[in-house]
């Protein structure tokens, strides 16, 4: 698929490609002398992380099904419900903006609140854990509601902030996470492990390797998961045949999911480096902080004025996509870098898997972003009502 057609809302800009990698490349030299180039998972001590007294198959089968119902709902991390009232940056703000370390944090309390009883029956997954298929599949909206008010007032009173503004679209998360119970409890016997491509029995966290490759896994998520499946017609030309190449597939919440499960549970899945760049916010908001991505004079004042951008438009699309070409651009020119300085005997590389590829580089970027974007450093993301991301 090219994105040249719409080239008129978002160019991608080589030279700031390039100035982005030279300055990746040197952040990463000055900071580890090893060839890896990663976020350490759950550095910001946002996720759930099991008891260390669990068994080690229990722990990792808790911690999946965190990871797989957060991704289920991984998405829309702006208000859609009420607007911002204060006329001066100096009044006090009334609410706390939903973000994404809400949704992990006040899970992870989720998560933690059945450890004294799976520590008393060790063996089997406790059936009171929040995010057991059983719970998920019969999960009501009215106790989807009074869970997440619970814990989003209570983290907002640890976090000694004004309250969080409640998830939206409440009636369609909750949906996700009864297709994801429904799916693991009847087709793989209530069994994520098994989902996973993890063989059973495996009695050590070692063992727990999967046998699928990150693309695989990718793959069954959506044929299992309807609810993952981000796609849309490129073009008005375009068929419902996915295989089209006038169709997007971008996949965020599919891949991004791949990515955290191969992350925290250690899996060191083959084929990380075909799985594409995150499509969401905040990456290409950096982006074009860092002129990578150039939008045209009228989309980028709507976005700076918080103007909506509708789902599908041709306008999100480019965004979208303009972020996954210009990740993939960013990769290569970091691989062009590396191995020029492997060549010229500055760096040593002994891994067989790419040091930089889209997930890896995204988490960067992503990481990055979060940072200016608190900081007030950043220009506005683009706001698009969207279940994907």
């Amino acid at each position: 698929m090219a994105i040249s057609s719409h080239a008129d809302l978002v160019q991608i800009k080589p030279t700031a490609i390039r100035n982005l990698a030279n300055d990746i490349l040197s952040r990463h030299q000055q900071s580890t002398s090893n060839s890896t180039f990663a976020i350490e998972w759950d550095e910001e001590g946002w996720h759930y992380l099991p008891s260390p007294e669990l068994p080690p198959v229990i722990a990792m089968e808790r911690l999946a099904l965190y990871i797989v119902a957060m991704d289920a709902i991984n998405f829309c991390f702006w208000p859609t419900h009420s607007t911002t009232t204060s006329t001066t940056l100096r009044e006090k703000p009334t609410s706390t903006n939903f973000e994404y370390e809400h949704l992990a944090m006040a899970m992870a309390t989720m998560a933690k609140l059945d450890e004294d009883d799976q520590l008393a029956h060790p063996t089997v997954l406790s059936p009171a854990y929040i995010f057991a298929p059983d719970r998920l599949a019969n999960m009501t909206l009215v106790e989807m509601n009074h869970l997440w008010m619970q814990h989003l007032d209570q983290l907002a009173k640890d976090k000694n902030c004004p309250p969080i503004t409640t998830l939206d679209n409440m009636e369609t998360r909750c949906q996700l996470w009864n297709e994801v119970g429904s799916v693991i409890k009847k087709k793989w016997n209530g069994n994520i492990l098994d989902f996973l491509g993890i063989p059973a029995p495996a009695s050590t966290a070692s063992l727990l390797k999967s046998n699928l490759s990150a693309p695989e896994l990718v793959d069954r998520i959506l044929e299992y998961f309807p609810g993952f499946r981000d796609c849309c017609a490129w073009s008005s030309e375009s068929t419902n045949d996915h295989t089209d190449h006038k169709y997007l597939c971008l996949y965020k919440r599919a891949q991004i999911c791949v990515g955290d499960l191969n992350a925290s549970l250690k899996l060191k899945l083959k084929g990380l480096d075909q799985v594409t760049t995150f499509a969401d916010y905040r990456v290409p908001q950096f982006l074009r902080h860092a002129g990578v991505l150039e939008y045209e004079t009228s989309l980028g004042t709507a976005i700076n004025n918080g103007r909506e951008i509708p789902v599908n438009s041709e306008e999100e699309k480019t965004i979208r996509a303009s972020t996954v070409v210009a990740v993939e651009e960013l990769v290569q020119e970091l691989r062009s870098l590396q191995q020029h300085l492997h060549t010229n005997g500055n760096t040593s590389d002994n891994t067989d898997e790419p040091i930089f590829t889209a997930v890896s580089v995204d988490w960067y970027l992503w990481q990055l972003g979060e940072k200016m974007h608190h900081e007030g450093a950043l220009e506005c993301h683009h706001k698009t009502r969207t279940t994907f991301y």
